[in-house]
């Protein structure tokens, strides 16, 4: 555009995240989770979903979390995943987020004891399983 304010003249891309400002000049929205937002990507492009974008739930299994994003990749849009530990502790079966103390030790990673609110992947050495129990880690 050549009618950004501040840059009245001069002939510049439009920031990201605006919308177009010339007439006949779009950026429709992709009607797929993780295609174009609508608004300019500060290129001369139509700026795709961010990153930041959920496009799936969030689930939970033992003490992983599986989280669903935007890739924000050009060359093929999509919904990817990201996978967080949330040992010692385990997630919330709600796919929430992880547990940050423990009443119980089913809000432990599996192996993992819940001592004093605090989850511990061992007490003992006999906890792990051939290794040494080293400030409540198995090493």
């Amino acid at each position: 555009t050549c009618a950004l304010p501040g840059a009245e003249g001069k002939c510049v891309a439009v920031p990201a995240g605006m919308l177009p400002l010339d007439a006949g000049k779009s950026c429709p929205a992709d009607p797929g989770v993780c295609g174009n937002d609508g608004t300019c990507d500060g290129k001369k492009k139509c700026r795709l979903a961010l990153p930041t974008k959920a496009c799936g739930p969030t689930t939970c299994s033992q003490a992983t979390l599986t989280l669903r994003y935007c890739n924000s990749d050009p060359a093929g849009p999509a919904c990817g995943k990201k996978e967080v530990s949330c040992a010692p502790y385990a997630c919330q079966p709600s796919g929430a987020g992880c547990y940050g103390s423990c009443a119980t030790a089913a809000e432990c990673a599996p192996g993992a004891s819940c001592v004093d609110r605090r989850c511990l992947a061992c007490v003992t050495n006999a906890d792990c399983q051939g290794k040494l129990c080293v400030n409540n880690e198995c090493v």
